[in-house]
């Protein structure tokens, strides 16, 4: 796995909007126009890795339940750096309140 940076806490309130920003690394090996893919997942599922995707920009993926509600933030393209915003946030986004 590749070494991600992103916050770990975002305080935002119902209506409103919040931008995620998330930094990484790769190999300067890896070329990261082909090789390098970049997705926002909704947070900590039960392993590392296995909660649900929310967004996907190299596969045009957003999902449902963040439909027409999530844009990327700036030129992302070939950066070790991205971010998206959510729009109209609503309780049900909120983590804690989705937890069983």
């Amino acid at each position: 796995a590749l070494p991600i940076y992103q916050p770990e806490i975002l305080h935002v309130h119902v209506g409103g909007s919040v931008i995620i920003p998330c930094n990484y690394s790769y190999p300067e090996t890896l070329d990261p126009f082909d090789d390098v893919r970049v997705s926002w997942r909704a947070g900590p599922g039960p392993r590392c890795g296995q909660s649900d995707f929310i967004y996907n920009k190299t596969e045009n993926f957003t999902h449902s339940n963040y439909s027409g509600r999530i844009t990327p933030v700036g030129d992302q393209e070939g950066k070790r750096s991205g971010a998206i915003r959510i729009h109209n946030l609503r309780a049900s986004d909120d983590l804690k309140s989705n937890k069983d």
